[in-house]
């Protein structure tokens, strides 16, 4: 099992796929708060796969939450039939390599690797939903059933 340090760096490599493929932002602190707070209330699960699953719930949650708030704000109510709009952003084609999936590097068709930042076009940009430590924390509360203000912040380095 990876350490805390070598989980958190194998989950910043993996958060360009997340927001591509959920159409968010992830920032440093909800991906510090993903290992933190596995390490401390999953201790049954191993690093780094209970960091990335956390956190890939998450970007889920909050693509969901802003997908309804949307519908809501057009008046639709969610879930409709004829709802043809059904994608907050534009997302990127996601190739499949093995059990890994990459988006393609922006104009040229190569894979995206781990330190390049997924496409999301500058005119929505400023429009991306944003995972937050209060997002991660969430997700912890509904698996574990701690009250997600008892989960505390991680700590301080």
């Amino acid at each position: 099992e990876p350490n805390r340090e070598e989980a958190t760096c194998i989950l910043r490599s993996l958060v360009p796929g997340l927001e591509a493929h959920h159409g968010v932002r992830m920032g440093n602190g909800a991906v510090e708060a993903a290992v933190a707070h596995t390490g401390r209330h999953l201790p049954h699960r191993r690093w780094p796969d209970k960091a990335m699953d956390v956190a890939d719930e998450a970007c889920a949650a909050v693509r969901i939450r802003t997908e309804i708030a949307a519908d809501r704000k057009g008046g639709d109510a969610p879930g409709n039939a004829d709802d043809d709009d059904d994608a907050l952003l534009p997302l990127p084609p996601l190739v499949l390599i093995g059990d890994a999936v990459l988006p393609p590097k922006p104009d040229s068709g190569r894979l995206v690797g781990s330190t390049d930042a997924p496409a999301v076009p500058p005119s929505v940009a400023a429009d991306v939903p944003s995972v937050t430590e209060d997002d991660v924390a969430a997700v912890l509360s509904a698996w574990t059933g701690v009250p997600s203000h008892r989960i505390s912040p991680p700590p301080a380095r």
